[in-house]
Formats: C-alpha cells, sequence, structure tokens
C-alpha cells in the first residue's frame, strides 16, 4: 500500500510511487473500489416517532424517510465505482510530513443514478478526507493541523476500503459524529508496557460536516482517545468527544465511546461501542455497538462476521444488522470482499443483501 495510507493502517504490500524532489521526498498513490449491490427485497418501512411514521417530502412518493437514509444503501441493484481516491504524501524533512486525501464517492453507475430510485447520498459526490501538516519531532509528542480524520474508536481512522474487513462501515463509526475535523491535534506514544500508551487531543473549530452525507455546521469541537495494551495481543480503546452544530437552534452534543481489538496469530477480533447525548437527544440519545471477526481460512482468504446495533434520535427501537462474508487478500494490489447482510428488525437506510467490492491499489 502506498505510504500515505501506511499512515493510518497496516500495510498491504502495494508499490507506491516515490518521487525525489528538491525540496523532500514525495510518494503518490490512488485506490479505486467497484462494488456491486444486490438488494435483498423492497426497502424496509419508515423508522417511527412516538408511534406514528416520519416521512419527508423527497421521500414521500415512496413512504420513506430519505433524510435518514446513509451513502452506503441503494434500493435496487448496481454496480457503481463506489470510491476513487487519490493521495499524496510529502515529506521535506524528518520532522515535517504533509498529507492529502481525495475520495470521489460514486465516480461512475450502473444503472444511473435516479433520485427516485436511489437515496439521495447514492449521487456522485467530491470529498477532501485529509489536508494536514505534521510536525513530529519524536515518538513521545507530535503536532498536526489541517482537515484530519476524527478519532473517535479505532473504524473512523482506518476505513479506506483496503484496511478494512468489510464492503460497509458500521452505522455508529459514520452517523453519531463528525467523521472529518479541521483544526489541531497533540498525538503520540508514551512507554507503557510493550506497546506504549497511544493518545490523541484534538480541537476543531466552525466547519461543515463530511460533504457525503447532510448534516450542519460544527462550530467547534474538542476531544480525546487513548489506546492503551491489555497483554495477549489485546488492545482496548476510549474516546470521548464535544461538539456544537448549528441546526435551526444550537445543538451541544457529547460522546463517550470504547474499543478493543485482538489479534490471534492471524485472526483478528473488533468492536465498538458509543452514546451521544445532545440537545435534540429525544429518548436516550443515539447509542450503538458492533463486533467484528476476521478468521483465516487459508493464505489469503478469510472468514468475516458482524453483528451491530444502532438506535438513533428519529428510531422508536434500536435496528441490528448481521452480515457474513469472505474476502481475498493479493498480498499486493487487490482485494476482494463478498457479504450477506440481514437486518433482524426494520432498518431504514442500512444495506440489506449481497454486496460485493473489488479494491484495487495503484
Amino acid at each position: 500500500m502506498c505510504l500515505a495510507l501506511a499512515a493510518a493502517g497496516p500495510v498491504l504490500g502495494a508499490a507506491p510511487l516515490p518521487l525525489s524532489t528538491p525540496g523532500g521526498d514525495l510518494t503518490l498513490g490512488a485506490w479505486a473500489t467497484l462494488q456491486l449491490e444486490v438488494p435483498r427485497g423492497p426497502s424496509p418501512p419508515p423508522p417511527t416517532v412516538g408511534g406514528s411514521q416520519t416521512n419527508t417530502a423527497a421521500g414521500s412518493a415512496h413512504g420513506e424517510d430519505y433524510s435518514l437514509d446513509n451513502a452506503q444503501y441503494t434500493r435496487r441493484t448496481r454496480l457503481s465505482i463506489s470510491h476513487l481516491a487519490a493521495l499524496a504524501w510529502w515529506e521535506p524533512s524528518p520532522s515535517w510530513q504533509w498529507l492529502a486525501e481525495v475520495d470521489g464517492l460514486n465516480a461512475a453507475q450502473w444503472p444511473r443514478f435516479d433520485g427516485g430510485e436511489d437515496s439521495p447520498n447514492s449521487d456522485f459526490s467530491l470529498s477532501l478526507e485529509r489536508l494536514y501538516v505534521d510536525y513530529r519531532p519524536g515518538d513521545a509528542w507530535n503536532l498536526r493541523l489541517g482537515k484530519f480524520l476524527t478519532p473517535v474508536g479505532r473504524w473512523n481512522a482506518n476505513h479506506a476500503d483496503p484496511l478494512t474487513w468489510t464492503t460497509t462501515r458500521p452505522l455508529i463509526s459514520q452517523a453519531a459524529f463528525p467523521t472529518n475535523l479541521v483544526g489541531a491535534m497533540a498525538y503520540g506514544n508514551l512507554p507503557l508496557g510493550s506497546q506504549g500508551l497511544d493518545y490523541r487531543f484534538y480541537a476543531a473549530g466552525r466547519q461543515h460536516w463530511d460533504g457525503t452525507a447532510p448534516g450542519s455546521a460544527i462550530t467547534r469541537a474538542a476531544g480525546v482517545r487513548l489506546a492503551v495494551p491489555a497483554g495477549f495481543g489485546l488492545q482496548v480503546g476510549v474516546s470521548a468527544l464535544a461538539f456544537a452544530q448549528l441546526k435551526s437552534s444550537p445543538d451541544h452534543s457529547r460522546l463517550v465511546g470504547a474499543d478493543f481489538v485482538w489479534h490471534r496469530g492471524r485472526a483478528e477480533f473488533s468492536g465498538e461501542a458509543l452514546r451521544r447525548i445532545g440537545s435534540d437527544a429525544g429518548d436516550g440519545g443515539e447509542r450503538g455497538w458492533f463486533v467484528q471477526g476476521a478468521l483465516p481460512l487459508a493464505e489469503r482468504w478469510w472468514l468475516t462476521t458482524r453483528w451491530e446495533s444502532y438506535k438513533r434520535v428519529a428510531d422508536a427501537n434500536a435496528t441490528r444488522s448481521a452480515l457474513v462474508g469472505l474476502v481475498f487478500r493479493s498480498g499486493g494490489h487487490w482485494v476482494a470482499k463478498v457479504e450477506w447482510v440481514r437486518p433482524t428488525t426494520a432498518a431504514p437506510g442500512m444495506p440489506q443483501g449481497l454486496l460485493a467490492s473489488l479494491t484495487a491499489l495503484f
């Protein structure tokens, strides 16, 4: 994998394109995902709030609340280039690094996007995922300035398709908090056990939620994430985030979460849980969790499973979904995934049915 992706997660082995420049080393990389979605059946019914169904003008013709749909769901069979991302990593000196990542979502679709048949977030969009500069004098402390992935849990900081075990991401990793922030972050690793204590403290100013999903302006945010080794290949983490969101009236939210990852040989087990309370929290706010496993079947094949639960403010009850799939990692430039997703309760916006993807690294 290119160096830019390696900065956020494990290396898969794809060769980057290093360039020597008078101002330092520049590395270029890219990845693209071809995705197939075959929904299991008609879209589930809309959620209920206080015992009554909700609809918006955009979705009333189909009896759905499209305002709750997410970018990874479609109502019809579709083949698409779901991601077309480019990255650049520049190191003018050993202590200074610069990273930029741009992601084109739904770059091409067959059949073409239709607002009457697809979620509004299935249309093409261009997202600036990351653009920051790092000052890294050593392991103990470092400073990051710019736009970065919000360090809540593990998934959001490592959600690029080449780094994940599933075609879709858990809902709690994309719907409960801003996935990107613009501001400053202090981070590093302090001696503790065999792996050390990883810490991240960050603050952000006025901005917008990620452009791939509807949202409102973020006026300010501050948070912390800590991750510590617990022995026997287990690492546990905790996250806390407070942010103010400008809707029709100011909304102040507080979020807490916990996560873990356990490696046993080539197998990996992980999970996250979080709860968000805000001014519009309603009955208990938003809360959710997921647990996931990847078990090796052969040298390059893994069996994947995931069970997740999520309750949004607008939902009367939590919705749950189960996933089982296969993953092939070539050890170089290709990652193939196929999975079956089945919501166990009515879950507007959650994917269901057969999902498959092929990711290529350049």
